[in-house]
């Protein structure tokens, strides 16, 4: 029965390639006197259009003696199924009978093909599944290279207070650097690195990095501390991993750096499993005094309860809502979200701020923390070693 099935939804899907309807009923057809004397291999064809049937086969076989009475259309139609029908314009029909002995001929000589054919399928289905979990494995390897060879490197992007025109912090934005000198962006190798597990060895070396380019910073002023923080992204498998308290503990202990230079952004490519690891581990980091952000809210899996249990300061409102940013609408998402902060006492920034008028925007709907082109791209610490350097801060 599998294998009339399968013939069955070859010469359908055939038909539909080609067009018109076909109709396959390969079944073992009832015996009748009526064809009691047709030859076992006998294939017939009946042509109906116009109120006329007309039969085509051997004169000389009893094709032409069982099909000779005009009114044997209506009769044939109730003792056998045609195993095939065409339609030749909407109003002709092309209709094959046949024995159950061309039947069975027919199934033992397309059976192995089938088989073949469902062997070339599964095949094909292993060969891709193979690919894409050695393609998987292939890409971890290659970031935990990266990471051993501190070829992911952080870049930096001003968080700027614009009442004051003054940089407030820096979020850390990963970029992978090959050995040629290509930059591969973060949302090519990090859902990946996500997915196989390397995110949490990335962002631990990341924050060490960090820890450091700080430190470097701070010489330039004596050992003097920062003003400003510096933001890490932080994913949600990363976020409920114990072992993030300690390594943070580490890296600030390590490079003399304060707890208040260093602050953990969630992102939202993933949703928060265990909730309440999550929340305890964000309570000992607020206990080091590290401040927790949500990124991107209102574009993924983060809602206000997280806000609640992660204990977040801070919220950043996703570059889809600032670029549909209308201030003559009150009622817009962002108006929303600055309503929710004002009540839950949260600060406010926004990302992707391109233009001067959706700065004034803004400002005018009470947030003043931005971060965008308009003020500056992310770029490589040496650049803003060298910012420092000259005291060149807007």
């Amino acid at each position: 029965m599998k294998t009339e099935k399968i013939i069955s939804q070859l010469l359908n899907t055939i038909k539909k390639l080609i067009g018109g309807s076909v109709i396959v009923d390969i079944v073992q057809q009832p015996t009748n006197p009526l064809l009691a004397n047709l030859p076992q291999n006998s294939w017939l064809q009946m042509i109906e259009g116009n109120q006329t049937t007309l039969f085509t086969g051997d004169p000389k076989s009893a094709i032409s003696k069982i099909f000779s009475n005009k009114n044997i259309s209506s009769d044939i139609q109730n003792i056998i199924e045609p195993i095939l029908t065409m339609s030749l314009n909407n109003k002709t029909w092309l209709k094959y009978y046949s024995t159950p002995t061309v039947i069975n001929t027919y199934r033992a000589q397309i059976q192995p093909y089938l088989l073949l054919l469902l062997a070339l399928f599964t095949s094909a289905f292993i060969f891709l599944c193979y690919r894409r979990y050695h393609s998987a494995s292939i890409i971890k390897f290659l970031v935990e290279n990266a990471i051993k060879q501190n070829h992911l490197i952080p870049y930096y992007q001003a968080i700027v207070d614009a009442n004051k025109q003054q940089i407030c912090g820096y979020e850390v934005l990963i970029r992978w650097e090959t050995k040629k000198g290509k930059v591969i962006f973060p949302d090519e190798f990090i859902p990946q690195c996500e997915a196989n597990g390397v995110i949490t060895p990335l962002t631990f070396q990341l924050i060490n990095t960090v820890a450091k380019d700080i430190r470097k910073l701070e010489m330039l002023d004596q050992g003097k501390p920062l003003p400003y923080y510096f933001s890490i992204n932080l994913s949600a498998s990363v976020i409920q991993d114990p072992k993030l308290v300690e390594i943070t503990r580490n890296a600030l202990q390590h490079y003399k750096v304060k707890a208040h230079n260093l602050a953990f952004e969630l992102t939202e490519r993933a949703p928060i499993k265990d909730i309440e690891l999550a929340s305890h581990v964000c309570q000992k980091l607020n206990d080091m005094g590290i401040q927790i952000k949500l990124d991107d809210v209102g574009n993924g899996y983060c809602d206000f309860l997280a806000l609640q249990k992660l204990q977040a300061t801070t919220i950043k409102i996703d570059k889809i809502f600032i670029d549909e940013l209308d201030c003559n609408n009150k009622n817009s998402i962002v108006s929303s979200l600055v309503a929710f902060a004002d009540k839950a006492e949260v600060e406010v920034v926004a990302e992707g701020v391109e233009t001067t008028e959706q700065a004034e925007c803004l400002l005018t709907m009470g947030i003043h923390y931005h971060q965008g082109f308009l003020y500056s791209k992310p770029q490589p610490f040496t650049n803003i070693l060298k910012i420092y350097q000259s005291k060149n801060v807007i």
